[in-house]
């Protein structure tokens, strides 16, 4: 993992989001990331054509969380935006922002949208898509929501 001298990493709270920054000591950014803990039905916010989709999406989260039914839907950890500066690319700064993460929530499923050129990173990480071979147009977009999991729960 590469290392600048004197880096600073801080992480914010307020409400249910989160931000996640590291900077070098000078308070150049490295790179930075935006959490949200939220239910996975208002993530899953896709446009009335896929409403379909959006239902297998929770149905599936519930499994992941070891959930019976769908009177309760534990909160999940949304990443909404991880970003590396790009003279910081490539030195395992990204994976470094995952791991303070992670370890600030090792309960949580986590949840991201992960558009194409970032899910070789976030496979890397141990995430995988929620619905296999199924990407989302939002907005022009293409995209796959994803997911981490530490550990099996089962509830039932």
């Amino acid at each position: 993992m590469g290392q600048l001298y004197n880096c600073e990493l801080t992480m914010e709270y307020r409400g249910r989001l989160y931000s996640l920054k590291k900077s070098t000591g000078d308070g150049k950014l490295i790179g930075y990331a935006i959490l949200k803990m939220d239910s996975p039905i208002n993530i899953f916010n896709l446009n009335h054509e896929n409403n379909m989709i959006r239902y297998e999406l929770i149905d599936k989260i519930l499994e992941l969380q070891g959930n019976c039914s769908h009177e309760h839907i534990d909160d999940v950890l949304y990443i909404s935006i991880l970003e590396v500066m790009d003279e910081y690319k490539n030195h395992g700064y990204g994976r470094e922002l995952f791991e303070v993460i992670k370890g600030n929530f090792p309960d949580k499923l986590i949840i991201i949208k992960a558009v194409p050129s970032s899910i070789k990173f976030w496979s890397k990480m141990g995430f995988k898509n929620i619905i296999d071979g199924i990407q989302y147009e939002e907005g022009g977009f293409a995209a796959a929501y994803m997911y981490y999991k530490w550990k099996e729960n089962n509830k039932c």
